[in-house]
C-alpha cells in the first residue's frame, strides 16, 4: 500500500499494529507507530490506533509506555479500557489492573462488558486469586451476565484452579446448555485436583453427547492417566487422537508422553518421543526430562539432558535445568551437580529463583551445607521457597542452631513447610 503512494488511513495502520503485535515485531511496530503519527492518525486522536497500541506495548512488556497512550487518549471506550487492563496483568500489575476495573465502572458512558469478564476471570485463575475470582463472579450476576456460556467456562476454570472444585462442579451441573469447552474445562478441573476417576467418568459421558472432540479435550483427559492403573485408558485415548487426526499435533505429542511417563510405562513413552524428536521442541524435552524426575526415574532424566545438550539446537528453559539439579541431588552426583550449576551461570539461568532454589535443595541432600548457604546468599530475589529450601538444608545436615538462627532472621511469614522444618531443626 505504501509502496503504490496510497495514504494509510486509521483502520490500515490499527491493523498493521495489531500484525506486528502478533508477530513479535517490535521494530516493526514503532515504525508504524511513527507513520501514524505522521499522517496525523496518532493515539491523541484516533481510538481505534490507540487500543491497538496499548495491546502493542502489553505484549512487549513495555506498560509504561501502554499506560502512556492510554492516559493520552482524548476519548476511550469499552475496547481502550478491556486492553489496558489486560495489559496490566499482562505484566503483573495484577493491583493497578483492579483499580483500572472499579475506576471503569464510575465512567458513565462505559461499563464493563462481557468481554471485561472473560478478561479478568482468567487472571484471577492463574494467579489463584480466589476472592477477586468470586467479586467477579458476583459482579457477572449483578449485571445478568452470568447465562453467558463464555462466562460460565471461564469461572469452572477458575474455580478449579482456585481448588473450588465444588462450585466448578456446581456451575457445570446447572449449565442450561454445555459445549465442548465446558466439558473440557471440567474434565481437566476434576484431573488437576487430584479426581482422576471422576475426570474418566466424565470424559465417557462426554462421548456419548458428542460423536467427534478437539485437541484440549486430549489434553485435559490425559492429565487424569497419572498412574499404572490408568495405562489401558491412557493406550486407548493415543489411539483415539490418531484415529481423530491428532497425531501430528506437538501438543497431543507432547500430553502422550507425559501420560505414558506418569503411568510407568518408560518404554511407551521414550518410543513415543524418539519418533518426534526430530521436531520435538523445548517443551517436548521438558516433558521428558522433568517427568522423569518427577516421577523418580533420574537417570533417564540426566540422560535425556546429555542427549538434549547434544541434539538439540533449542535453548533450554529453568525447568528442564531444576529437573536436572534435582536429579544430581536425588542420585548423590557431586561432581554432576557442580557442572549444572556452572552451566547455570555461564547462560545467566543461574539468577531464576526456581533455579537458586533447586541448588540449595541439592547442596542440601548432598550434605554440602557450606554451598547451599553460598547459594541461598547469592540470590537475588529470594522468596518463601528459598529461605525454606536453605533452613530444611541446614537442618537435614545436622546444622540445627544456623537453621534457628536462619528462621530468626526469616523476611516472610512462616508456612506450614517452615514450621516443620524448625520444629525437627529444635
Amino acid at each position: 500500500m505504501a509502496s503504490h503512494e496510497n495514504q494509510a488511513d486509521d483502520m490500515s495502520i490499527s491493523c498493521a499494529i495489531a500484525a506486528c503485535t502478533s508477530l513479535q515485531e517490535f521494530g516493526v511496530g514503532l515504525a508504524i507507530h511513527g507513520l501514524g503519527i505522521k499522517l496525523g492518525y496518532g493515539e491523541n486522536n484516533q481510538i481505534s490506533v490507540a487500543n491497538s497500541l496499548i495491546s502493542f506495548y502489553s505484549q512487549f512488556r513495555d506498560i509504561h509506555a501502554s499506560e502512556t497512550v492510554f492516559k493520552g487518549m482524548a476519548g476511550k471506550n469499552v475496547v481502550s479500557w478491556n486492553a489496558i487492563i489486560k495489559g496490566l496483568f499482562l505484566n503483573e500489575e495484577a493491583g493497578e489492573a483492579f483499580y483500572l476495573l472499579r475506576a471503569m465502572q464510575f465512567v458513565a458512558s462505559i461499563q464493563p462488558d462481557i468481554a471485561t469478564v472473560v478478561t479478568i476471570i482468567p487472571f484471577c485463575a492463574e494467579l489463584l486469586l480466589l476472592r477477586e475470582g468470586k467479586a467477579a463472579h458476583g459482579f457477572t450476576i449483578r449485571r445478568e451476565m452470568a447465562s453467558e456460556l463464555s462466562v460460565i467456562n471461564s469461572l469452572i476454570n477458575m474455580y478449579s484452579k482456585c481448588n473450588n472444585l465444588k462450585e466448578a462442579e456446581y456451575l457445570f451441573l446447572t449449565m442450561p446448555k454445555k459445549d465442548l469447552v465446558a466439558w473440557n474445562t471440567m474434565i481437566s478441573g476434576y484431573a488437576q485436583n487430584g479426581q482422576p476417576q471422576e475426570a474418566q467418568t466424565l470424559f465417557k459421558n462426554m462421548l456419548g453427547c458428542y460423536s467427534t472432540c478437539t485437541l484440549p479435550t486430549l489434553l485435559a483427559i490425559t492429565q487424569s492417566c497419572d498412574s499404572p492403573d490408568s495405562l489401558q485408558l491412557g493406550r486407548s485415548i493415543h489411539g483415539w487422537s490418531i484415529k481423530f487426526g491428532f497425531s501430528n499435533q506437538i501438543f497431543a505429542l507432547n500430553s502422550l508422553t507425559h501420560m505414558y511417563i506418569s503411568c510407568g510405562a518408560l518404554l511407551d513413552a521414550f518410543t513415543l518421543f524418539g519418533g518426534i524428536s526430530a521436531k520435538a521442541d523445548v517443551t517436548s524435552w521438558n516433558t521428558v526430562i522433568a517427568g522423569c524426575t518427577q516421577k523418580g526415574h533420574f537417570w533417564e532424566a540426566l540422560e535425556y539432558f546429555d542427549l538434549f545438550r547434544k541434539a538439540s539446537r533449542l535453548h533450554f528453559n529453568p525447568i528442564i535445568l531444576v529437573s536436572v539439579i534435582s536429579a544430581c541431588g536425588n542420585l548423590g552426583l557431586t561432581f554432576q551437580g557442580r557442572l549444572i550449576h556452572g552451566l547455570a551461570f555461564k547462560t545467566g539461568a543461574v539468577t531464576n529463583t526456581q533455579i537458586q532454589n533447586s541448588l540449595v535443595t541439592m547442596y542440601g541432600r548432598l550434605g554440602d551445607t557450606e554451598s547451599a548457604r553460598r547459594a541461598f546468599d547469592l540470590s537475588h530475589n529470594p522468596n518463601l521457597c528459598s529461605w525454606n529450601c536453605v533452613i530444611s538444608a541446614l537442618s537435614q545436615n545436622e546444622d540445627a542452631n544456623k537453621a534457628l538462627e536462619l528462621f530468626r532472621s526469616l523476611e516472610f511469614e512462616p508456612n506450614e513447610r517452615t514450621i516443620s522444618t524448625v520444629l525437627s531443626a529444635s
